[in-house]
């Protein structure tokens, strides 16, 4: 629960990047079978890349190294649709 005053503007950003963070957990417990406990996507980190390009490899990476066990195609559609959802932060 936020408990500082915030502006109308920011108080909308701040919800609108909490639903992005409670999306990317949902999407990892369905790509995972629930087992999450192995990753973390740092949204930060992925907002700090230049180009969709290098968060792509970016996430890919991540989902590599903790042997998502999804489909390619669902892979593919979860990073389309982060991209997207990032893009509006």
């Amino acid at each position: 629960m936020l408990t500082m005053k915030y502006g109308k503007h920011q108080m909308m950003l701040i919800k609108k990047r909490m639903n992005v963070e409670g999306w990317i957990d949902d999407q990892l417990n369905e790509l995972y079978k629930s087992a999450t406990d192995n990753i973390d996507i740092d949204v930060d980190a992925i907002l700090d890349l230049n180009t969709e390009l290098e968060r792509r490899h970016y996430i890919m990476d991540l989902l590599q190294k903790t042997h998502c066990p999804a489909t390619e195609s669902q892979i593919h559609d979860f990073l389309d649709q982060l991209i997207q959802k990032l893009n509006m932060l």
